[in-house]
C-alpha cells in the first residue's frame, strides 16, 4: 500500500468518504459494494468487490475449453479485471485492468464483434498488443433445458409400460404415470428457477439461501405427515414437492429482481458462446447420464422383472448406497477448487498424482469404516429401519455390493475430477455409457434368476471391469497420472483393516442384536477397534497430522469456553 496523504473523519454514524480522485482511478462507481478487511497492524483495507471472484476456477475452466476450441487467446473478466486467461498472455493479462471502451460494451449488454474496419478495442490499460475480436457480457439464459425435459417425462408418462414393464396392475400403472407427471414437472420447473438460485449464490448471499432451503426441508415433513394421517396417498405427496419447488423459485426470483437488481435479456442469443459451451459440457452431461443409468436401472430392471413390491425392496438398499455415495465425495468436492487451479497453473502431474492419492486415501479410510461397520450391524440395522419386516433382510447384501461398488470408484473422484479440470473427459463420458449399455444386457439375466442380489452384482462387475480398468489405462496413458503408485499407496492400508474386517464379522455372527442401542453399542465398540489398528498399522505421516489437528482444535474450543 502507499499513503495518498488524503485524510477523511469518521462522522458519528461511522462513514468516511472515499475521495473523488481515488474513486475515479479505482473505478468505483454509485452503488458499488466494497469489501472491508482488517489487518494484524491496526489497518482498514477498503476493496472493490467483484461478483465474479468466486468463479475463478469455473472462468478458468470456461477460458481453457474456449480457447482450445477456437485457437484464440480467451479471457473471462469482472467489471473491472482479468479474472481467468487461457491460450497465452496471462502475465500481461491476468489481474489487469480493462479499457473504458470494454466496459462500455458490458454497460450497453451487447456482443461486440470487430468487423475489420475502425479502430479495435484494447482488452487491457497496461498492454496495447492484444486487442479484442468478440466481447460477449455474461447474462443469465436457461429455459430450453426444462422444456425438453417436460417433453421427454410426458411421453414417458403416457407410456407407462415404458418405465414400470408389465408386472403392474393397471391401477398402479396409472399411479405411476400420475406421479411420473409430477416429478416431471418438478424436474422441468427447476432448471429455469435454478438459474435464480445461482444468481442468489454468485452474490454470496448464503443466509438467505440456508434460510430458504431450511425452510422447505422444515414444511415437507411438517405438511407431508398430516396429508398422510388423512389419507392422502403418494400423489399427494408429490404435488406438495412440486408447490415447495414453485414456492422456492418465486422465492428466489423475487429476491433476484428486488433486493439483487438482476437484469434480464431476452434480446441476444450468443450461440457461439453457447456452442462452445455445450461442446463441454455435453460429455460431462454423458458421463452423468452413463453413471445414473448404471445405478437407476436396478430399481426398472427389478420392477420389470418382479414386480413393485421386489422393486421397493430394492429401493431401500439403493437409497442407502445413495448416502454412502454422499459421504465418498465430501473429501473430493473440498477439492474440486485446488485440482482446478493446478490444472490452469501448469502443476505437474506428479504433484496431481499425489493429490489424488492423499484424497483415495482418506477417502479409502472412511468408506471402509462404514463399510466394515455395516457389515458388523448392517443386517439388524435394515431390518428395524425397515419397520421389522424380515424381507428387507435381502437388502444387507444387496447394499454391501453396492457400498464396493461405490468405494472402487469413488477413491478416484479426484482423479476423474482431473479430467474436467484437463477437458480429457470424453473417453470417460463414452467409457461410462459403453459400461451401462453393457450393464442393462447383464443384468437382464442376473436379475431373472439371481433376484436382487444379482443386480447388485452386475452393478459391481460392471463398475471394475467397465470403468474402471479402462479409465486407469486412460489415465496412465494419455493423462500422464501415475496410477500405479495411487495403487500401491492404497493397498498399504489394507494390512491394518484385516483386524477390523474379522472382529465385524464376529459381531455381525455371534453378537446380540434387538434394537437401536445394541447397534450403537457393537457400532461403537468396532470403530474403537478400526481406530486403533488403523492408527498403529495403516495411517502415515500426512493422516495423523489430520486427526491430531482436529483434537488440537477441540482441545482450544474448549478452554476458550472454560
Amino acid at each position: 500500500m502507499k499513503a495518498t496523504g488524503i485524510v477523511r473523519r469518521i462522522d458519528d454514524l461511522g462513514r468516511v468518504v472515499i475521495p473523488k480522485e481515488i474513486r475515479r482511478t479505482m473505478r468505483i462507481r454509485e452503488g458499488d459494494p466494497l469489501e472491508i478487511y482488517t489487518s494484524r497492524d491496526g489497518e482498514v483495507i477498503f476493496k472493490k468487490y467483484s461478483l465474479m471472484g468466486g468463479l475463478d476456477d469455473f472462468a478458468a475452466q470456461l477460458c481453457e475449453t474456449m480457447s482450445r476450441s477456437t485457437g484464440a487467446i480467451c479471457a473471462v473478466t469482472d467489471r473491472d479485471s482479468v479474472i481467468a486467461v487461457a491460450g497465452g498472455a496471462k502475465r500481461e493479462l491476468l489481474g489487469k485492468g480493462i479499457t473504458a471502451q470494454l466496459e462500455q460494451v458490458m454497460e450497453n449488454r451487447r456482443i461486440y464483434q470487430y468487423d475489420g474496419q475502425g479502430p479495435q478495442i484494447p482488452v487491457s490499460d497496461s498492454s496495447d498488443r492484444l486487442m479484442a475480436i468478440v466481447a460477449a457480457p455474461i447474462l443469465s439464459e436457461g429455459d430450453l433445458l426444462g422444456l425438453v425435459l417436460l417433453a421427454l417425462g410426458f411421453f414417458l408418462a403416457a407410456h407407462p409400460q415404458m418405465v414400470f414393464g408389465t408386472k403392474w396392475a393397471p391401477e398402479e400403472l396409472a399411479l405411476g404415470a400420475k406421479l411420473l407427471r409430477i416429478m416431471t414437472l418438478n424436474a422441468a420447473l427447476s432448471f429455469p428457477f435454478s438459474v435464480f438460485e445461482s444468481h442468489v449464490n454468485i452474490h454470496e448471499r448464503y443466509l438467505f439461501l440456508k434460510a430458504v432451503t431450511m425452510a422447505k426441508s422444515v414444511l415437507s415433513p411438517l405438511i407431508s405427515i398430516p396429508l398422510l394421517l388423512l389419507g392422502f396417498r403418494s400423489p399427494a405427496i408429490a404435488t406438495l414437492s412440486l408447490v415447495l419447488t414453485i414456492v422456492c423459485g418465486l422465492t428466489y426470483m423475487a429476491y433476484c429482481f428486488a433486493v439483487l437488481k438482476m437484469p434480464v435479456s431476452f434480446r441476444t442469443y450468443d450461440l457461439p458462446l453457447m456452442k462452445n459451451m455445450m461442446g463441454f459440457t455435453f460429455y460431462i452431461f454423458l458421463a452423468v447420464v452413463g453413471d445414473h443409468l448404471n445405478y437407476g436401472i436396478g430399481t426398472l430392471m427389478t420392477t420389470w422383472i418382479h414386480g413393485a413390491e421386489l422393486s421397493g425392496v430394492y429401493y431401500s438398499a439403493n437409497q442407502l448406497n445413495v448416502y454412502y455415495l454422499s459421504f465418498a465425495m465430501a473429501i473430493s468436492n473440498v477439492l474440486i477448487p485446488r485440482v482446478h487451479r493446478m490444472v490452469a497453473e501448469g502443476d505437474s502431474n506428479r504433484e496431481l498424482t499425489r493429490l489424488m492419492t492423499k484424497a483415495g486415501r482418506l477417502q479409502f479410510i472412511m468408506l471402509m469404516a462404514v463399510f466394515l461397520g455395516f457389515v458388523a450391524v448392517g443386517r439388524p440395522f435394515v431390518i428395524l429401519w425397515a419397520g421389522g419386516k424380515e424381507q428387507f433382510a435381502v437388502d444387507y447384501p444387496v447394499a454391501l455390493l453396492l457400498f464396493a461398488s461405490t468405494i472402487v470408484s469413488a477413491i478416484q473422484f479426484v482423479g476423474l475430477e482431473i479430467l474436467r479440470a484437463k477437458n480429457m473427459h470424453r473417453f470417460r463420458a463414452w467409457v461410462y455409457l459403453a459400461a451401462a449399455a453393457v450393464n442393462v444386457g447383464l443384468m437382464i439375466p442376473l436379475c431373472k434368476y439371481g433376484g436382487l442380489v444379482g443386480v447388485a452384482g452386475s452393478i459391481l462387475f460392471i463398475t471394475v471391469v467397465g470403468n474402471v480398468l479402462p479409465i486407469n489405462w486412460y489415465f496412465r496413458r494419455h493423462v500422464g497420472l501415475d496410477v500405479r503408485w495411487f495403487w500401491v499407496r492404497i493397498a498399504r492400508l489394507l494390512p491394518s483393516m484385516l483386524v477390523p474386517a474379522i472382529v465385524a464379522v464376529l459381531i455381525a455372527v455371534l453378537a446380540p442384536v434387538s434394537g437401536y442401542l445394541d447397534i450403537l453399542i457393537w457400532g461403537c465398540v468396532f470403530v474403537a477397534v478400526y481406530a486403533a489398528s488403523l492408527w498403529l498399522f495403516g495411517m502415515n505421516r500426512y493422516e495423523r497430522g489430520i486427526v491430531t489437528g482436529v483434537l488440537d482444535k477441540f482441545r482450544r474450543k474448549r478452554r476458550r469456553r472454560a
